[in-house]
């Protein structure tokens, strides 16, 4: 803008001058660019003053920590997903049998034995139907909150797939929220959360605060699983300690936490 600025005063100054000898289209010219200058001229100093501002804004959030501004690593926000995997094999369920070919379906015998089961599946539904009415009204006189009793007739299995490298430089501070939603949001000895770890190992500041997180889960009193497909070595193994159970697939690297003998050997040395 200083530069467009410059140039069509400059050319408008030539036209005004030329002007003194007789030529009236050489002034109209020159005013239409010293008009199109000063329109320039304030473009230009209406973007200094924006950008001058977005400046100010930018460097007040980095020095405040509550803006995000010294968290500028870390995500923020996450998205959760939230499924019902009995509903998902239902949906297959119903899917494969309405693909197949029904070939009995009109035998007589069969639509009888079909109606037969519906009906005893119907009077087994009504009977633990009545069976759950009379459990939530005794929890409803003994003064259990709504919210708690439909947690305890229906826990949630809270999943967190844990995928560790060596420096835990990307994942850690997702985990780290994943942990606080369980921790905030699950039921003490009701929920339970399942990690699955998937890990070689690495530094060992960074391992012992995701081994922490873990912690977190079993000191909410919430049951902690740990499933190990195929790799959970060193730090990784630390991290499935933690938990209350541990599956692991049959041909998986499980073991060896070298973060441990590593910290042992400094208190040796302090000792000594």
């Amino acid at each position: 803008c200083c530069c467009l600025f410059a140039v069509l005063l400059l050319v408008g100054g030539i036209l005004m001058a030329v002007q003194s000898y007789g030529d009236n289209h050489a002034l109209l010219a020159g005013v239409i660019l010293f008009i199109f200058a000063s329109v320039t001229c304030i473009c230009g100093c209406c973007t200094l003053c924006v950008g001058c501002v977005a400046a100010i804004t930018s460097s007040s959030g980095d020095l405040n920590p509550a803006k995000g501004g010294s968290d500028n690593n870390y995500p923020k926000e996450v998205k959760i997903r939230l499924r019902r995997i009995n509903d998902r094999y239902q949906e297959g369920k119903d899917l494969l049998s309405s693909a197949s070919k029904d070939i009995i379906g009109k035998i007589s015998d069969i639509k009888k034995a079909k109606k037969t089961e519906e009906k005893k599946e119907k009077e087994e539904q009504k009977k633990q139907d009545e069976e759950l009415e009379k459990r939530v009204r005794k929890d409803l006189e003994a003064g259990v909150p709504v919210a708690n009793i439909n947690r305890k007739y229906r826990p949630i299995a809270f999943y967190i797939n844990f995928d560790g490298d060596i420096s835990l430089s990307h994942s850690m501070s997702v985990f780290r929220k994943q942990v606080s939603l369980i921790v905030n949001q699950g039921q003490k000895g009701i929920d339970q959360a399942i990690v699955v770890l998937t890990s070689p190992g690495g530094m060992v500041s960074q391992y012992g605060l995701a081994a922490s997180q873990l912690a977190r889960i079993r000191k909410a009193g919430i049951h902690l699983v740990v499933c190990i497909d195929t790799v959970a070595a060193s730090g990784g193994f630390m991290m499935a300690c933690v938990a209350n159970k541990i599956i692991a697939a049959p041909f998986a690297v499980v073991g060896s936490i070298g973060v441990v003998t590593q910290v042992s050997l400094t208190c040796i040395i302090d000792l000594s």
